[in-house]
C-alpha cells in the first residue's frame, strides 16, 4: 500500500522490526524476491558497467547469495552482508572457498577495519527499505567502505509510470519500501557526492504477489 508518509517510529525500533520481518520471510520461506528473475538482472547489468577487470565487491542484503553467485562465476570476490545468516552460506562458502565471505549484521552497524575498502559496492534491494533518517549514514558507510573512484549500484523500487515521484510502501510485517524516481534517486545520491553515471529500469511482469512497481538500478561513482 503507497502512502506519503514517513513510519511512524524512531530508527533503532525500525531496526528491529526490519530485522524480525527479514528473518520471518526467509524462515517461511517467503523471500519471493530470491526466486524473482527481474531481480536477477539487476547484477547481469551491474557485471556490464564495470567491465572485465576483477575485483572485490560488497554485496549488501546478500540473502540466499543469488547475486553474490553471479558475481564469484565472473571471476569476482564478494563479501556478502546481511541481517540473516542464510542456510545456503555454508554450501557457497565450500564452493567458492577464500573468493567468498559472509557477515551476519545490519549494514550500518557494520564495522570492519579501517584498511577495508572495496572496488565495488552492490545493493540489490537493501537501501529502498531503510528508515529515511537512515539515508544519511548509509550512504556515508557506503562511501567510507568503497575506494576513490570505486563503482556503486544501487536497486531501487521505482513507479510504473517513470513521470510519477515515488512513495512510501507499508508492508504486512511493519517494513516500509520507498519508491523513487530517476530524478529523486539522482538528486540524492549526488547530495551525498557520488557521479551518477548511468540508470537502468527493470521491469517486473504483472504478478498478483508483486507490488505495482518496477525496479530502477542507479550506478553511481565514488569521488576520486
Amino acid at each position: 500500500m503507497a502512502t506519503q508518509n514517513p513510519p511512524q517510529i524512531s530508527s533503532e525500533e525500525y531496526k528491529e522490526v526490519l530485522k524480525t520481518a527479514f528473518v520471518q520471510c526467509y524462515q517461511t520461506s517467503n523471500d519471493a524476491w530470491s526466486y524473482e528473475e527481474a531481480m536477477r538482472e539487476v547484477p547481469v547489468y551491474f557485471l556490464e558497467c564495470i567491465g572485465s577487470q576483477k575485483g572485490h565487491i560488497l554485496d549488501i542484503g546478500a540473502g540466499s547469495g543469488k547475486d553474490a553467485e553471479i558475481l564469484l562465476k565472473e571471476g569476482h570476490s564478494v563479501t556478502g552482508l546481511d541481517l540473516y545468516e542464510h542456510e545456503a552460506w555454508q554450501f557457497l562458502s565450500y564452493t567458492w572457498g577464500d573468493r567468498i565471505n559472509f557477515v551476519k549484521s545490519q549494514f550500518t552497524d557494520w564495522q570492519p577495519s579501517a584498511e577495508t575498502k572495496f572496488d565495488a559496492v552492490f545493493d540489490n534491494g537493501c537501501f529502498h527499505h531503510q528508515h529515511p533518517s537512515l539515508y544519511f549514514p548509509y550512504l556515508t558507510h557506503l562511501k567510507t567502505l568503497l575506494k576513490p573512484n570505486g563503482i556503486a549500484m544501487l536497486s531501487v523500487f521505482t513507479p510504473l509510470d517513470e513521470n510519477t515521484d515515488g512513495s512510501f510502501i507499508d508492508f504486512d510485517e511493519g517494513r516500509i519500501g520507498r519508491s523513487f524516481s530517476v530524478n529523486e534517486l539522482q538528486q540524492l545520491l549526488t547530495n551525498h557526492d557520488f557521479i551518477w553515471l548511468d540508470s537502468r529500469r527493470i521491469y517486473r511482469p504483472w504478478h498478483e504477489h508483486y507490488l505495482p512497481v518496477h525496479y530502477l538500478a542507479a550506478l553511481v561513482k565514488n569521488q576520486p
